[in-house]
């Protein structure tokens, strides 16, 4: 009980601080509102004018980049936001105090993606509710769709995790991230169906938990218009095991870290 009070304390203690934070910079919130729409404007424009194979073309291609600009409003700042509280304590001089204290590492780092997610709502909400209202779908769809986002989030925050545990070892590693941004966006599919990718680049894709993400939100947005990469009962078991896998991966290895550190201090590390 005494684990779980103090896993749960950490976690709305992060929640507070960074909604906090997030509110005190407002135009960071304007940025992101002017980012989004951006893209959405480009998309509607893009799925005018072009096709992909003589199939996806003016609603369906304009649903097809919607599926993956869902996914895209979490995944964009949940990868970042342990590797940013990594960076901002580093600067601050708090690192070394965060991990002498009883609180759980794993939580406060889990608790920057939750707490991103949680801001990203602002956008999600209508963005998810318009593209709904255009693609027509019905409430299993809509929910099937809000399941697959669900298990891209977790994916996304326990990546992020891991890189806040690079960023504690290795103190500079924001090039990673980026690395990941982009191979979360563009080899995973959020512009191009992975079909037509060669076999090596597909092989590749399939690592990636954000492709199964793209491909589920996209079965069902489009219906029989779109062709999935596998039968979606076993997308979504490699989708869901990518999820717990890499959340039980950061939590071994935040334990390992948070224990080493205790004994020794980050020097340690």
């Amino acid at each position: 009980m005494k684990t779980v009070g103090i896993i749960s304390n950490t976690l709305s203690a992060t929640l507070s601080k960074e909604l906090t934070v997030f509110t005190r910079y407002l135009p960071n919130m304007i940025g992101t509102v002017l980012q989004l729409g951006l893209r959405l404007v480009f998309f509607l424009f893009f799925s005018g004018v072009a096709s992909y194979s003589g199939v996806l073309r003016g609603k369906g291609l304009f649903l097809f980049f919607g599926a993956a600009l869902l996914l895209y409003i979490f995944y964009s700042t949940s990868i970042w936001a342990p590797l940013n509280a990594v960076t901002n304590d580093l600067y601050n001089g708090t690192l070394e105090y965060l991990y002498i204290t009883p609180s759980s590492k794993f939580s406060y780092y889990f608790g920057t993606g939750i707490s991103s997610i949680i801001l990203n709502m602002i956008f999600f909400i209508p963005m998810f509710i318009f593209i709904c209202l255009y693609s027509r779908i019905g409430l299993w769809q809509e929910a099937a769709l809000l399941l697959s986002i669900a298990v891209g989030i977790l994916n996304c925050i326990s990546i992020g995790v891991l890189i806040s545990l690079l960023g504690i070892i290795w103190k500079q590693v924001g090039s990673i991230t980026g690395i990941l941004s982009v191979l979360f966006e563009f080899l995973a599919g959020a512009y191009a169906p992975v079909q037509s990718y060669p076999y090596a680049i597909r092989c590749m894709a399939y690592s990636l938990p954000f492709t199964w993400g793209y491909d589920l939100a996209r079965h069902y947005l489009l219906g029989n218009v779109w062709e999935p990469l596998a039968p979606p009962a076993l997308e979504w078991f490699i989708y869901v095991s990518m999820a717990a896998g890499y959340t039980a991966i950061a939590y071994v290895l935040m334990a390992k870290i948070q224990t080493r550190v205790t004994k020794s201090g980050l020097s340690g590390i």
